[in-house]
């Protein structure tokens, strides 16, 4: 209607004044890892251990008895036997995580209590923490170190397309193939590894997604659903070939652990959650390479060059995805925050991946000795105002090969080598 006037009228550059910014309370993580290396099956747990912090646990291995087949004398007894036996031993060591709250965030924050995130947090880490323990000592024992001293059996690790170690594999011969299921299978049948049980006798393996998908096309793979109904499933299995099962791990893998392409240091410390570092020479790497920043590693040369690569056993190791390089300025900018804190001098190192492989039989190749089981710990506060408190996870355990000759290590690259988006 003419002369009328509006006097509430909200002017297009005064719209973002008239928003509201809503926060959905629901909570949301990132994707987590499949976890299968920690399991009854491959690892034997054992709980009756009066064992401390440094102490020993001790399992005794007996050794089976010889044939007696000789003849008996009717009027003579048998000569008496022995038993023979050799002793494993490993340490228990402390581990475990706390996060830190106030009572003030606790009472305001929009999310809840923050401490309830916090365990929702921690229960996965614990578990996470577990499963990499037990695949490091997959991965990294020395079989013949952990057998008896009078014994001389071999360490069961072969590396794809007859290289000598993890170093010299390489992309034009070292993939997965049915060969080295059935080679592996063969070598734990003539060690006398039983098989796994139910009505498809059969080996496993503990293995990357990648590495099955060189399998997929092999004419002799079956998938786990057509074989489901009358076999137990594992937690991740995905199909089996030549009598071994595959099960899935996207932690069975080596982020540039093989042969090393690239590789430069920071050249200060950072803590954790920052997005960029400077390096003493970025120019070696590009947007989308995925590197590993590390302390610590395995020490290999090429040519007359020595590297440091990841073994996946630092405690600070995490991959990183760049998202840009500034040659003039020597800084590396990530796709997203680090989640560990990095001194000077730490790796950054880009290289080849590598998927070693666990084979398994029908005897748990680890033990387990836990004398304190992971548990929840709630701290009470310890302030003078009773304001911060922590909620943690604490376990007092450790893992160990209790049987060398039941399980190999088989190294191998894959064809394909897609980083997840989030290291953890």
């Amino acid at each position: 209607m003419p002369g009328t006037v509006f006097s509430d009228v909200i002017t297009t550059n005064a719209i973002p004044d008239a928003l509201r910014v809503i926060y959905s309370n629901e909570l949301e993580f990132t994707s987590r890892p499949s976890l299968v290396f920690d399991q009854p099956s491959f690892v034997e747990p054992r709980g009756d251990f009066a064992a401390k912090r440094g102490e020993q646990v001790v399992w005794t291995i007996y050794h089976q008895l010889p044939p007696a087949i000789g003849k008996l004398s009717e009027n003579q007894d048998v000569e008496g036997g022995s038993v023979t036996d050799h002793q494993v031993s490993f340490t228990v060591d402390e581990y475990g995580n706390a996060i830190g709250t106030t009572e003030k965030l606790d009472l305001t924050s929009y999310h809840g209590p923050i401490s309830n995130i916090a365990k929702s947090l921690l229960a996965p880490n614990q578990a996470l923490t577990m499963d990499t323990l037990c695949r490091n000592m997959f991965w990294n024992a020395n079989n013949r170190s952990l057998m008896d001293s009078s014994l001389s059996g071999p360490e069961f690790r072969l590396f794809t397309g007859n290289v000598a170690n993890r170093q010299s594999l390489n992309t034009t011969q070292s993939l997965m193939t049915a060969d080295v299921a059935r080679t592996a299978a063969h070598h734990l049948t003539i060690r006398r590894v039983p098989t796994m049980g139910g009505q498809s006798p059969s080996y496993i393996c503990i293995t990357h997604p990648s590495v099955t998908f060189d399998l997929r096309n092999d004419p002799f793979w079956k998938d786990a659903q057509l074989y489901a109904g009358a076999t137990q499933i594992f937690n991740g299995e995905e199909g089996m070939i030549h009598g071994v099962r595959f099960l899935k791990s996207d932690r069975a893998r080596l982020p540039n652990g093989g042969m090393v392409t690239h590789q430069t240091q920071l050249v200060s410390s950072y803590p954790s959650g920052v997005t960029s570092v400077v390096v003493t020479d970025a120019s070696v790497f590009e947007p989308n390479d995925e590197v590993t920043l590390h302390n610590t590693g395995v020490s290999t040369t090429v040519g007359n060059v020595s590297w440091i690569a990841p073994d996946g056993q630092d405690p600070t190791n995490e991959e990183m995805i760049i998202k840009s390089v500034n040659t003039n300025t020597n800084t590396i900018v990530f796709t997203q925050k680090t989640g560990q804190s990095h001194a000077a001098s730490d790796f950054v190192t880009e290289g080849f991946d590598v998927y070693p492989m666990v084979f398994l039989g029908g005897i748990a190749a680890l033990g387990k000795g836990i004398v304190v089981p992971p548990e929840v710990r709630v701290s009470l506060p310890t302030d003078k105002l009773r304001r911060i408190s922590y909620t943690g996870w604490y376990a007092l355990l450790g893992y160990g090969v209790l049987r060398s000759w039941v399980y190999e290590i088989v190294e191998t690259l894959a064809s394909i080598n897609t980083p997840p988006p989030f290291s953890f």
